[in-house]
């Protein structure tokens, strides 16, 4: 009776700190300082109890995204255990990750001051796994998990079921999840296990850099993501995917990889140059750029919007505006981060295509306002994003004949205007001079079709293939009586244009044309 006195006593005890941490009138902000600041201190302290620690911000930048991807999959974890809100997960999880300061002292007392090498586990030096995960990490050796991460291990599982068996009452649920947190924190550790034959699949060998590691943190960051912010809050998030307009993210996706074709065509293929998710890490920045690009465009835009698109978030209703601007300085933040960890060049192409697009929406410049020239912007960003995707295969060279940055900065920009055409009313209402409320909408109608005909056959200048030239024809046509009908609808006109980029990409990679 006295122990389960005293189990309903820790347990309470438990429940009483869950709640005061759920709960707390603090800005979430702080939690996420708290957690920052306690990786923050572990770092520092590890320099005194891991003899083989070096200062340094590849190692930093590697240790801080390990620990945002841990703190990502155990947040998820604990919502999936206990349906407990995604938002009270984080606040048990980010303050908790002071017990890492726990472990240089631990290694230092357990080692009468001389410290361990802390080491993941690895195929190259710990041998097979299975032993390993069944004797909570094996022997110690020379090097690898060290005594004092053990204890931390413990007393996380300890931690793990506490929470779960508090939330639920159910005991075997507890064993469960716990036994799920284990294999996070196993495989956490032993990364290395699973890079190594990824790597092997990719055509690389396995290096053990802070440059590998750093692409598979961000790679478990974004598929954690993705269901975080799902279950944070579904409606919200629904939202902002219905507003992504995947027509236009589609075509500038399309615009990067017929850059990757083309220069794969004319240079040996050099993807895997910097790191081994390259191509990934620049379509996953192209996404969350144009994400911000078009959150920042709908804040400018909220009045035109009421009148044009009022099923979009701020009109609707769906999603407050200070929220809706933090999340577009999140994406913002994260465009930048995905392409930076592919290349420095990739990061400044995704840099240069966000500040065309804050330009052109924006105020004080607001540059969408000037009739016809303002789609430069637009047009400007494609072969942008197609120069990157070139350079990437070509491994930095920008041999492109003149006649591709012609096409794209005069008959592509006149073509471009078409956007403005589902806009007409809400433009004119806000005096927004676009070329339908200058000339009229059936006029300007006509006018941007002849545009978008001359877009296909111009190609030509761009590809001289006389077998590309009937089909390009065709689908100058199509566009041209898609865009001039009286019944006009965007997305027709949005289908034939991927259509034909999807078309247009395979037979480059079939035929290995180049420019």
């Amino acid at each position: 009776m006295e122990k389960q006195a005293g189990q309903g006593r820790s347990t309470r005890f438990f429940g009483r700190a869950i709640d005061h941490l759920e709960n707390s009138p603090a800005p979430f902000s702080y939690f996420i300082l708290t957690f920052f600041f306690a990786t923050t201190i572990r770092n520092f302290l590890e320099i005194f109890s891991d003899r083989d620690c070096v200062i340094s911000p590849g190692n930093f930048f590697h240790y801080d995204l390990s620990y945002v991807a841990l703190a990502m999959l155990f947040i998820l974890l604990l919502h999936l255990g206990t349906r407990t809100p995604v938002a009270k997960a984080a606040r048990v999880v980010l303050p908790s990750f002071l017990i890492l300061c726990l472990v240089p002292f631990l290694d230092l007392l357990l080692s009468l001051g001389e410290g361990y090498n802390i080491a993941y586990l690895s195929p190259n030096s710990h041998g097979p796994l299975l032993p390993r995960l069944l004797t909570f990490f094996g022997p110690f050796g020379e090097r690898g998990i060290s005594p004092g991460i053990r204890v931390e291990v413990a007393l996380v599982l300890l931690g793990t079921f506490l929470f779960i068996y508090t939330k639920t009452g159910r005991w075997l649920r507890g064993l469960f999840f716990t036994l799920a947190a284990y294999l996070v924190l196993f495989f956490y550790l032993a990364l290395p296990y699973l890079m190594a034959p990824v790597l092997k699949f990719l055509g690389l060998r396995f290096l053990h850099s802070n440059g590998q590691f750093v692409g598979f943190y961000l790679l478990i960051i974004l598929l954690a993501g993705v269901p975080l912010l799902y279950r944070a809050d579904p409606a919200k998030f629904r939202s902002i995917i219905a507003d992504i307009r995947p027509g236009r993210l589609a075509h500038y996706l399309l615009m990067a990889a017929l850059g990757v074709a083309m220069g794969a065509n004319v240079h040996p293929l050099t993807i895997f140059s910097t790191s081994p998710f390259q191509l990934l890490f620049i379509a996953v920045s192209i996404t969350f750029a144009w994400l911000f690009s078009v959150m920042t465009n709908n804040l400018a835009d909220d009045t035109i919007d009421r009148v044009s698109n009022p099923g979009r978030p701020l009109p609707a209703g769906t999603i407050s505006r200070p929220l809706y601007t933090q999340l577009a300085w999140v994406f913002f933040f994260l465009a930048l981060l995905y392409a930076g960890a592919a290349h420095f060049r990739d990061f400044f192409f995704i840099g240069v295509f966000i500040a065309a697009y804050f330009l052109y929406s924006m105020p004080p410049l607001r540059l969408k306002r000037i009739p016809f020239f303002s789609k430069l912007a637009i047009s400007g960003n494609s072969f942008l994003l197609f120069l990157l995707g070139y350079m990437t295969t070509t491994g930095g060279y920008t041999d492109l004949p003149v006649a591709v940055p012609f096409y794209f900065l005069t008959i592509f920009t006149a073509a471009v205007n078409f956007i403005d055409i589902k806009d007409y009313d809400g433009d004119k209402a806000a005096g927004i001079k676009t070329l339908p409320v200058l000339l009229g909408l059936k006029t300007a109608k006509r006018l941007i079709a002849l545009f978008f005909f001359l877009c296909y056959a111009g190609l030509y200048l761009v590809l001289p293939d006389l077998h590309l030239l009937p089909v390009l024809l065709g689908f100058g046509l199509a566009q041209f009586f898609l865009v001039k009908r009286e019944n006009y609808r965007e997305g027709p006109v949005f289908i034939v244009h991927l259509s034909s980029l999807a078309l247009l990409l395979g037979y480059i990679i079939v035929s290995g044309v180049r420019p």
